[in-house]
């Protein structure tokens, strides 16, 4: 190979990767978010959710058919409404829950009905 050649082809190379760190820089500075999607057999529970909130902690529910599942980013629990969960929303960071029967808050990752 000619001296020409050898040269042609590592400059190439070095482009390529240059390109490569460039790609990588600025997916990072641009903050495109990591997504992860769970399966209903991950959190061991309905497949369909009604609703989603995170409290000022940074603990996410989600409204689903049974209840309301809490996730803390690591860990999964499992919140029983007595009764059908129906629809949720949030008032002053308090999340309310209201089934058929029943108005519920979760304060603290405590559920208590609101009389």
């Amino acid at each position: 190979m000619t001296y020409l050649k050898k040269t042609l082809i590592l400059q190439v190379l070095f482009f390529c990767l240059l390109n490569c760190f460039y790609t990588i820089t600025y997916s990072q500075e641009t903050g495109l978010p990591i997504i992860r999607n769970y399966t209903p057999k991950e959190y061991d529970n309905s497949p369909q959710v009604m609703s989603v909130i995170k409290d000022d902690r940074g603990i996410m529910y989600f409204g689903v058919e049974t209840g309301i599942m809490e996730y803390d980013g690591i860990l999964w629990r499992f919140i029983t409404v007595d009764d059908a969960f129906y629809e949720s929303f949030v008032v002053q960071d308090i999340y309310y829950i209201r089934s058929y029967k029943k108005f519920y808050k979760i304060e603290d990752a405590v559920l208590t009905p609101v009389e």
